[in-house]
């Protein structure tokens, strides 16, 4: 019964407040944090910008970044952020992670960029080792990702109820059918971030920031 503006705005605030991940803040406080998501989709920068976003409220915080992968031959990139961050990294496959679980007592931030199976077992020994609550998933979604790929993703990692980062935005805007699509499986966006920053460069998703992202961009 509004007319067409206000209406369009209504509906955006409450697109908004379901989309919105309210424990942000305290997951990203988690000692194990795992970053997924499709190739491109910016995991490694994404766990860099974790790093630094947990640097900046703490600069005594003991970080390792770690690559979680099936072969240890595989690059990544997020070597090159570790030594801009001054942190420890390490290539690490699931055997080897699952025997040196026990032994890490600082708090780690792992991109994952093995097979889907030996995730899911990384993580259930995770979870085992130091608690579902100290464990959290955030799942790296570039944007202007398909409807097609937003529903592969969200097919393998979406029971697992992982906070999505929208990444690239600098790059790509998120459609309304993007958004739409993240609504219906009932999934959660916590943090915006572009491309090119590490420094200072994730913003929390609040309501009022994710209603005035739609507002202005779908």
């Amino acid at each position: 019964g509004l007319p067409f503006e206000e209406g369009r705005v209504a509906f955006m605030r409450a697109l908004a407040k379901r989309l919105v991940a309210l424990e942000t803040t305290q997951a990203l406080g988690s000692h194990v944090i795992f970053v997924v998501g499709s190739t491109g989709s910016g995991k490694s920068s994404l766990a860099a910008k974790l790093a630094a976003r947990a640097l900046d409220k703490d600069p005594h915080d003991k970080i390792d970044l770690l690559s979680l992968q099936s072969s240890l031959k595989m690059s990544s990139g997020l070597r090159s952020y570790a030594r801009l961050l001054n942190l420890s990294f390490a290539s690490i496959n699931y055997k080897k992670f699952i025997l040196a679980l026990s032994n890490f007592k600082r708090k780690l931030i792992i991109e994952v960029s093995c097979d889907h199976e030996e995730f899911l077992m990384a993580l259930e020994k995770a979870r085992e080792a130091i608690g579902v609550r100290r464990v959290q998933v955030i799942l790296a979604l570039s944007g202007g990702s398909s409807e097609g790929l937003i529903e592969r993703v969200l097919s393998n990692y979406g029971n697992l109820e992982p906070i999505i980062a929208l990444t690239k935005l600098d790059e790509c805007e998120t459609a309304p059918q993007e958004f739409s699509k993240i609504a219906e499986r009932n999934a959660k966006i916590g943090l915006f971030t572009g491309t090119n920053s590490i420094l200072n460069a994730l913003a929390t998703a609040s309501e009022d920031v994710l209603a005035q992202y739609l507002k202005e961009n779908c």
